[in-house]
């Protein structure tokens, strides 16, 4: 099925997983490097630390993202042809 010029083409095509997938090996990856790095945490401290130490990834993983939907959707109209003037 082609979704043509319909407007919910892009509502009914799901994201795919590794939208999700990525922050969460993300934050196992720095849960298990922060349980290494500092032993004793309490669970609430572990927590906190690695939701800490998550927020520069995920600047860069928004930018990533934008950048790939701006991809998408530039293809998108060129194939159409409604991006051209």
């Amino acid at each position: 099925m082609q979704c043509g010029r319909q407007p919910s083409c892009f509502a009914r095509s799901p994201p795919g997983p590794w939208f999700g997938l990525l922050p969460a090996l993300l934050l196992a990856f720095l849960r298990e490097q922060t349980i290494q790095s500092q032993p004793g945490l309490l669970e609430a401290a572990l927590k906190n630390q690695v939701f800490i130490n998550s927020l520069p990834w995920f600047v860069g993983y928004f930018i990533l993202l934008l950048l790939v939907l701006l991809l998408v959707m530039r293809m998108t109209l060129h194939q159409s042809g409604e991006g051209r003037g």
